[in-house]
């Protein structure tokens, strides 16, 4: 099981979002510089399961079978790599839930599944298989079939497109089969495959069929004790009509759903678009609104939970590749762990391109972090810092001329000795300001008051005489202002 956050080839891990018995899907994310990021789902072989050869080749055939694919309605595979002793595959993440997780809900909560439904879903699932059957190599038509379509394998998302996924034991033309060797779900299989004869596309029709019956019934087809038994009744082929068992059910659905389970394969629908065409037949026949044949409605009214746990938030992409800008602090913390892991580390010159892997020898020091590159000034931050250049001077020149109106506090003068003449008025000279002093920055506590001698200067034609020494004014209290003014 793999922890968030650990980093699996280019991906970097997030949650475990399903477990199956061959392999493990987490949500995880395709980091590259400048802010991309691509969510993805990582489907891992089970780390016991990955020494055994037979499971690897089959992992090994889906990627290279499904990667082939191009459909709207099949899942798309992305990568192909080895992590550790496994491997694992890189695919297209469907926000939503399967069929399977759907119909569950809908048994639990006694919900009728609606047939219109039903129908456009299986539609949708005939339109990728009829693909998947008709694509070809190089003018060869390759012939894969499914051979494992059922609910699990169908994946349903909430904005209402339906995707097929797992080939992982498709079979092509050119792939050979062991003989005896029953692969897929049994309840699923069609009579020639739980025999173990050769397959085509009709199996996966009638498979589908299966999926549809289920659906409408509300009902498991094939059920037993043990997968033997199960496999008896797929043998057998015994089957109700849908319309039987849910009068819910129109007619022509549920006359298709019949032909595609005709145990013989030439009573079948011949292909996957001859299933699709009476499908959508059956839609445009009876739906009476854009509702009835809307997924994504149904899904948000079943599953309004589902659409919440796991949606993904969308992030901007930056405008130039390279290394994460200082400002991007998940990008930049995404990019370094996959880096770091990868490889890989920004290219310092050329920011606007990613730099070539280097390889690593036992000489030589680990990969630093990539540096990451500081924003270019732009023209709003030049008229930020005008603007608090400004907002300085107009304070410096505020405080200057505060400093200068502020009255200075007179001083406290001893009473003059005799015989000294004190002028009622000083001389014009005397009466012109001083030039301002600096101001003395303010301690945390008030020092007292220093005193030193001061001369009054006299009137005009006097003689000028030293005056007294000022008398020491009484101590002050630290409660009192100091700059107050006397009454």
């Amino acid at each position: 099981m793999l922890e968030p956050g650990v980093v699996v080839g280019h991906y970097l891990v997030k949650r475990k979002l399903a477990q199956g018995g061959m392999a493990e899907i987490y949500l995880a994310s395709a980091v590259r510089p400048g802010g991309f990021e691509k969510e993805v789902a990582l489907k891992v072989i089970r780390s016991y399961l990955a020494i055994d050869p037979t499971f690897v080749r089959m992992f090994v055939t889906e990627a290279q079978l499904a990667s082939r694919l191009n459909h709207a309605n099949i899942v798309h595979i992305f990568d192909f790599g080895q992590h550790d002793e496994t491997y694992y595959l890189a695919m297209e993440y469907v926000h939503g839930a399967s069929l399977w997780k759907l119909q569950q809900r809908c048994v639990d909560e006694k919900i009728p599944f609606p047939p219109v439904l039903a129908a456009e879903i299986g539609a949708q699932v005939a339109r990728g298989l009829a693909y998947a059957h008709d694509v070809t190599d190089a003018g060869v038509k390759l012939g894969i079939v499914h051979r494992d379509v059922s609910p699990p394998n169908v994946l349903l998302s909430f904005d209402g497109s339906v995707k097929l996924t797992d080939f992982g034991i498709a079979k092509a033309r050119t792939t050979q089969t062991m003989p005896g060797v029953l692969r897929g779900k049994f309840a699923y299989m069609s009579p020639e495959q739980a025999l173990g004869e050769p397959v085509d596309a009709r199996t996966d029709v009638f498979a589908l069929g299966v999926v549809l019956w289920e659906l409408l019934c509300g009902a498991q087809l094939f059920v037993g004790d043990s997968d033997l038994s199960v496999l008896r009744k797929v043998e057998r082929c015994i089957v109700a009509s849908p319309a039987e068992v849910n009068p819910l059910v129109p007619r022509e659905l549920s006359d298709a759903v019949m032909v595609a389970l005709a145990r013989a394969r030439e009573d079948r629908f011949a292909t996957a678009h001859d299933f699709e065409r009476a499908l959508a037949s059956a839609v445009h026949q009876h739906a009476q609104g854009v509702d009835d044949s809307s997924v994504a409605a149904f899904m948000r009214r079943v599953l309004p939970e589902e659409e919440e746990r796991t949606q993904v938030s969308p992030r901007p992409v930056g405008p130039t590749l390279g290394a994460p800008t200082a400002g991007d602090e998940d990008d930049a913390e995404l990019f370094r762990a996959v880096t770091q892991a990868t490889g890989r580390r920004a290219d310092r010159a050329t920011p606007s391109r990613v730099a070539e892997p280097r390889v690593a020898r036992a000489d030589t020091p680990p990969l630093e972090p990539p540096v990451v590159a500081p924003r270019a000034l732009r023209p709003r931050h030049f008229l930020l810092f005008a603007g608090l250049a400004v907002v300085g001077a107009i304070i410096s020149v505020a405080a200057l001329v505060w400093h200068q109106e502020t009255p200075r506090r007179p001083s406290v003068a001893a009473a003059p000795s005799a015989g000294v003449a004190v002028p009622e008025q000083a001389s014009p000279a005397a009466q012109s300001p001083e030039p301002p002093m600096p101001e003395a920055p303010r301690p945390s506590s008030p020092p007292a008051p220093q005193v030193g001698p001061v001369t009054t200067p006299v009137a005009s034609g006097a003689s000028k005489q030293p005056r007294p020494a000022r008398a020491k004014p009484p101590a002050r209290k630290p409660a009192v202002d100091l700059f107050q003014e006397p009454q």
